[in-house]
C-alpha cells in the first residue's frame, strides 16, 4: 500500500520542505483510515491506519538529524502507542479471515464486535481523531527543529543528502541479518520484517529523486519480500491465538512453506540488486 496523496519530492527542494510534505500526506492517510476504523467494520481501516503510523515512524527516523531529540522521541512514542492499540483489532481481523467453520466464524464476529467497540473508546481517550492535525501543526511550526549549525545545514540542504543517509542506514540494518531468511529465528525474522518496512517506506518516499530500472527492480523485490514475511507473521499469530482443525492446519503449513521459499527468493534478489541511491 502506498500513500493516497503524493508528497512533494524533487532534487531541488530542501530536506525541511520534503519532511513537511511527507508528514502532511502521511498524516492525511492516517486520518482517512482512522475515520474508517471509527465508522466502519471494514478491515482496511485498522490495517491502513497502522501502515500510516509505521510510515510516520519511518520518516521521523529518516529525518532524525533535523528534529529535536526530545520531540523525535515523543512523536515516535505516540505513533507506536496508537499502532499497538490498533494491533488487537488488526490481529482479530486476520484470524477471522482464516476461519473455515461457520461456528468459528460466528464466535469470531462476536469477539470482533467487542474488540472494535473497546478500541473505538480507547482511540477516543487517546485523542486519535486529532492526532494527524496535531502532528501537521507541529511540523508546520518551528518548534520541532533541532538546534545547532549542523542541524540547520541538514534542514537547508537538498533533500537528496538526507535521503542518501537515511537509505544507507536502513539498508545496512537489513543487511546485518545475513543472506538467508530461512536461517533466522522467529524473533529475528520479525525484527527483520520491521527493518525492511523502514527501508521500503523510505525508498518509496525518496524514490522520485532517482530514476531507472534498478530502482524499480529494487522496490519490486522489496515489496514482495515484505508481503511474504507478512504472511508468515499472520500465520504464526493465527497458530498462537487459535486452535486450527486438521484441515486448517494443513492449509497453514502449506502457506508457510510457500511463503518462506518466496521470501528466501526475494531477499536473494534484493541483495543482488544494486542500491539505487548509490
Amino acid at each position: 500500500m502506498t500513500s493516497s496523496n503524493k508528497a512533494e519530492m524533487s532534487k531541488d527542494i530542501t530536506a525541511q520542505k520534503a519532511l513537511r510534505s511527507i508528514i502532511r500526506t502521511t498524516s492525511d492517510d492516517f486520518d482517512r483510515h482512522c475515520d474508517q476504523l471509527m465508522t466502519s467494520d471494514d478491515p482496511e481501516g485498522p490495517h491502513g491506519a497502522r501502515i500510516a503510523l509505521r510510515r510516520i515512524r519511518s520518516v521521523l527516523s529518516g529525518f532524525a538529524p533535523l528534529i529535536d531529540r526530545s520531540i523525535l522521541a515523543e512523536q515516535k512514542d505516540e505513533a507506536r502507542r496508537l499502532f499497538r492499540l490498533i494491533g488487537t483489532l488488526r490481529d482479530a481481523d486476520v484470524r477471522a479471515e482464516s476461519l473455515a467453520s461457520v461456528q468459528a466464524q460466528t464466535a469470531s464476529k462476536d469477539q470482533l464486535h467487542r474488540i472494535r467497540a473497546d478500541l473505538r473508546e480507547a482511540m477516543k481517550a487517546h485523542g486519535a481523531a486529532t492526532y494527524a492535525e496535531r502532528l501537521c501543526d507541529l511540523f508546520q511550526s518551528k518548534n520541532w527543529r533541532r538546534k545547532g549549525c549542523k542541524a540547520k545545514r541538514w534542514r537547508k540542504a537538498p533533500v537528496r543528502k538526507i535521503a542518501v543517509r537515511a537509505l544507507e542506514r536502513a539498508w545496512s540494518d537489513c543487511g546485518d541479518y545475513g543472506p538467508s531468511v530461512t536461517d533466522l529465528s522467529q524473533a529475528k525474522r520479525h525484527a527483520f520484517r520491521k527493518d525492511l518496512k523502514t527501508l521500503r517506506y523510505l525508498s518509496e518516499y525518496f524514490g522520485d529523486l532517482w530514476s531507472g530500472k534498478t530502482k524499480k527492480d529494487f522496490l519490486k523485490h522489496l515489496r514482495s519480500l515484505q508481503d511474504q514475511l507478512g504472511t508468515l507473521t499472520d500465520i504464526k499469530m493465527i497458530q498462537a491465538t487459535s486452535a486450527p482443525d486438521r484441515t486448517a492446519q494443513e492449509r497453514l503449513d502449506a502457506r508457510t512453506t510457500k511463503a518462506l521459499a518466496n521470501a528466501e527468493r526475494d531477499w536473494h534478489k534484493v541483495r543482488k540488486t544494486p542500491p539505487f541511491w548509490i
